[in-house]
């Protein structure tokens, strides 16, 4: 599965042959169209895909910064307090 759950939990040997062949030939149908799909619209996903990355760094990278400082001298304050730092 995609998720890594997977469906035995879900379907462990309750559906019948007839749910699952046709279920699983649309499973492949789906998958190889959207992957040739996708070959023909790659660069303009990727380039979605970055604007987003972009976007959420963006958003985040204050914070990040902000939280990196916190942590860094708690732990020298922290190494300090333990005495495996000097000042």
């Amino acid at each position: 599965s995609f998720t890594g759950m997977g469906l035995y939990r879900y379907f462990n040997h309750s559906l019948t042959p007839e749910i699952v062949i046709p279920t699983a030939l649309l499973f492949m149908i789906a998958c190889s169209y959207l992957a040739l799909k996708y070959d023909t619209h790659e660069l303009a996903i990727k380039a979605l895909l970055r604007r987003i990355r972009k976007a959420l760094w963006n958003a985040i990278e204050p914070w990040y910064e902000f939280t990196q400082r916190i942590i860094r001298n708690s732990l020298t304050r922290l190494l300090r307090l333990l005495g495996a730092a000097k000042n």
